[in-house]
């Protein structure tokens, strides 16, 4: 009996042990796993607030770009546009080009226009110190056709470098390109200054006729509707002559007696005047 009771209270000791060893056991996992969900916690609240203030001073921070469009004034001329469209000044904006950049490339057919030039002046070739928000340099670049020889169906990469204060942001990488213009319309937007240009070209007319360089000169243009109803009332006037009685003049007896037949000066519209008729009766010598 003695070592039977002796065995049960090993087991029960046994039991103890077993429970206690498991709730350690346990009790360290939930402390390891809470320490690993913190530390994740903490990452991921780092990264979050790291890209909050990278997305906050990308807002703020410069951004220069380069781009090509048509000139509003003059449909078929293209410009480069150097462009600011950042919140903040860049400063020390510099420039590079994946080859040689064509300037002033003028002329309308690839195959009529002569071999343009190289750009060898301008912001592009030597920087701009100071760019300001919203602030552009534009500058004339040519016309399709020229454009089209000199870069074909190529393209140009300009990478732009550029700083806030002292700090160097991220360069911008712009494409310029002139494939893309085949076959697109260029139209004015501004009427004003359409209608501007007409105003121009009068005023300076003016001005040479005032000055008395140049005569001033005046067409006179009918109007059609007062043209045909003139013809209406011709064609009448020559229906109603063919219709009118003449008066007859008897020459052999040296004095003419001009008759008309009875009611037909009210009829034709006219009176022949005494002296119309005095004329006709008049004898001939």
């Amino acid at each position: 009996m003695q070592s039977r009771k002796a065995g049960l209270s090993g087991n029960h000791v046994s039991r103890r042990s077993v429970a206690s060893t498991l709730g350690s056991t346990m009790d360290l996992v939930i402390s390891v796993s809470s320490l690993v969900v913190t530390v994740i916690l903490a990452v991921l609240t780092g990264v979050y607030v790291w890209l909050t203030h990278k997305m906050l001073r990308a807002q703020a921070d410069p951004c220069v770009i380069v781009s090509v469009i048509h000139d509003e004034s003059r449909p078929t001329v293209l410009q480069l546009v150097i462009q600011n469209v950042g919140r903040s000044v860049a400063n020390d904006v510099r420039f590079d080009a994946s080859q040689p950049i064509p300037d002033r490339a003028f002329g309308l057919e690839p195959e009529k226009v002569p071999e343009p030039g190289k750009m060898i002046s301008g912001p592009l070739m030597t920087g701009i110190p100071a760019l300001g928000p919203s602030e552009t340099r534009k500058m004339i670049w040519g016309q399709f056709g020229g454009l089209k020889k000199a870069l074909g169906d190529g393209q140009i990469r300009i990478t732009c470098r550029f700083r806030a204060g002292t700090r160097d942001c991220p360069p911008t990488v712009c494409v310029l390109d002139v494939r893309s213009f085949e076959g697109t319309d260029a139209v004015d937007p501004d009427g004003a200054r359409q209608c501007a240009k007409p105003l121009e070209h009068i005023a300076r007319d003016f001005g040479r006729t005032v000055s008395g360089l140049s005569p001033l000169r005046v067409t006179l243009v009918e109007d059609p509707q007062e043209r045909h109803r003139r013809f209406i009332e011709e064609q009448k006037a020559k229906k109603e002559d063919t219709t009118c009685p003449t008066a007859a003049v008897d020459l052999h007896a040296g004095v003419g007696d001009a008759s008309l037949v009875a009611g037909s000066a009210p009829a034709c519209g006219r009176q022949l005047s005494g002296e119309a008729l005095g004329n006709q009766t008049r004898p001939l010598r």
